[in-house]
């Protein structure tokens, strides 16, 4: 199964596997001037749609209190959303709990453990959280998402 995942932040995280190979990486958007703007996650998105063909995206659901604080958020959901509609493309989701939860054992852990954990269980050398997660998401995905 092809899967696009997504850490819906400034700092979005993302992870492809197109059934071989895992993509990562991270987009910023946060302009040079304060603003935010979606503009090249959106086209990368779409690009990466047209390359890969998600047969399913996920993403992590953040508590009220993060989202209320992050001012990208349901932004970046209503593009993903609006992308997997539009290719007819089945969703998944899974809050930062049940992520922390099924990769480490504990439903609250350090920020570091679940980076040890995606580095552990793939084999990278991750430093950030966004890809991290990400890439941990695909792995939840594979095991836990029927589609």
């Amino acid at each position: 199964m092809r899967i696009m995942t997504i850490y819906p932040a400034v700092r979005c995280g993302w992870a492809l596997w197109d059934g071989q190979h895992l993509g990562k990486g991270a987009e910023e958007l946060e302009t040079p001037t304060g603003e935010f703007s979606l503009d090249g996650l959106e086209t990368w998105l779409r690009e990466a749609a047209e390359f890969v063909e998600p047969e399913l995206y996920v993403w992590e659901r953040f508590n009220d209190a993060v989202v209320a604080a992050s001012p990208v958020y349901d932004d970046i959901l209503r593009l993903v959303k609006s992308i997997a509609a539009e290719r007819d493309v089945d969703c998944a989701s899974t809050t930062t709990r049940e992520l922390q939860k099924w990769a480490t054992g504990k439903g609250h852990c350090k920020v570091s453990a679940m980076i040890s954990e995606a580095n552990r269980r793939l084999g990278l050398t991750l430093r950030d959280p966004e890809r991290a997660h990400a890439v941990l998401m695909v792995c939840w995905a594979r095991e836990r998402v029927k589609v």
